[in-house]
């Protein structure tokens, strides 16, 4: 039957586990904690890199939720952004100000563009685009873009069209 590990049960490991990365002597640690040099040894080599690496690992995981939720943050703030740069679409389309109704259009597009990143980004991150031979994606993303016109009409017909055309392929 395999020993157990006087140190991995020890009361004061995490101490000893310090004082080990620390790099001080196994004389003085065993003097201090009342065990021997040479389960400091044997804990060291067999045990503490092990310990060590799933630490690391869990600070990865934590690492990458984080990161995850600020690129949701970043998808909500394109989200309100593009909102936003529709009310005011709308409301310029009711007035009949064009050049205001453009400048909604293109700042919308930005946003759009935006959002995009912050999807595909997502999608890498949580492994829903993971990478297939000869689509790098691993799915089919259809992205519309908004041609240049100068009535702002013409660009919302032209974008029908485009959806509709998406949608029957």
């Amino acid at each position: 039957m395999p020993r157990t590990c006087t140190i991995c049960n020890h009361r004061d490991r995490e101490a000893i586990e310090r004082s080990l990365l620390a790099g001080e002597s196994f004389r003085n640690i065993a003097t201090r904690t009342g065990t021997s040099t040479s389960a400091l040894v044997r804990h060291r080599a067999d045990h503490l890199m092990a310990s060590l690496v799933k630490a690391h690992e869990a600070k990865d995981v934590a690492r990458a939720g984080s990161l995850l939720e600020d690129v949701r943050s970043g998808e909500g703030r394109a989200e309100r952004l593009y909102s936003a740069a529709e009310g005011i679409l709308a409301r310029s389309l009711e007035a009949k100000d064009l050049r205001t109704a453009l400048m909604a259009i293109r700042e919308a597009r930005g946003v759009m563009g935006e959002a995009r990143q912050y999807m595909e980004l997502r999608g890498e991150l949580s492994g829903e685009l993971a990478p297939e031979t000869g689509n790098p994606y691993g799915q089919t993303l259809y992205v519309l873009s908004l041609p240049r016109c100068n009535d702002p009409l013409d660009v919302i017909e032209a974008s029908e069209r485009m959806v509709a055309a998406v949608g029957r392929s």
